[in-house]
């Protein structure tokens, strides 16, 4: 028997369908979107309830979008009216809240977004990835992923280099300056180690997408 979705309390329900933690970063939402579409869309899942809940997986994702645009639209217009305020001497006025977006959502939007996704729901899990909210859901997680990269390996290549241009010399080393030299060591040990944790999850994403593209040739 399929979940009734008919009411939702909270915006936090969202990020639950999800498996998110609430205030999850655009990457996140992103990335559990394609996880949590895959694995309800009917074409691959034949069990009685996955159409509901795919449809309700990309309602969460529809409505999360809209959380996150609303947040960077509100933080630069909220750059702009103190800006504003302080040439005018005006008091900026009250942005719109997150419970404003939703109460909006749930009277003007949901069931569209909802039709949407019935209208995925019906069509091959194939076709459904070339469409434009599956096909954008990847953009930015790609970027990021090769900005992992790039992080992790600044991490290892700073990190090394700053402990070797440190002074050695064992002649004049006293016993703190000893210590401080084995900070160093344990400090670049770590750092080589998240950088190369970011490497690796940010490779496997990258080859886990190049696997998706040769499958479709």
């Amino acid at each position: 028997m399929a979940a009734d979705t008919n009411h939702i309390p909270s915006y936090l329900h969202y990020y639950r369908v999800l498996g998110l933690r609430p205030g999850a970063g655009l990457s996140e939402i992103k990335r559990a979107y394609r996880t949590k579409a895959k694995k309800y869309h009917p074409d691959i899942n034949k069990s009685e309830t996955a159409a509901d809940k795919f449809i309700e997986v990309n309602e969460a994702y529809e409505f999360l979008i809209r959380l996150e645009e609303q947040k960077t639209f509100t933080s630069s217009d909220h750059r702009a009216s103190q800006s504003r305020s302080h040439s005018h001497a005006q008091r900026p006025g009250r942005a719109p809240t997150t419970e404003d977006l939703f109460r909006e959502w749930m009277q003007r939007e949901r069931q569209k977004a909802r039709a949407r996704a019935a209208r995925e729901a019906r069509k091959r899990y194939e076709d459904f990835k070339k469409s434009r909210v599956y096909r954008t859901s990847q953009v930015i997680s790609a970027a990021y992923d090769y900005i992992f990269v790039g992080v992790g390996i600044l991490i290892i290549i700073s990190s090394v280099v700053g402990l070797f241009t440190q002074p050695r010399n064992n002649d004049l080393l006293q016993q703190h300056q000893r210590e401080a030299w084995a900070g160093h060591i344990v400090a670049t040990i770590a750092l080589v180690v998240i950088g190369t944790v970011f490497i690796i999850f940010a490779s496997l994403n990258i080859r886990e997408r190049r696997g998706e593209r040769k499958g479709k040739r």
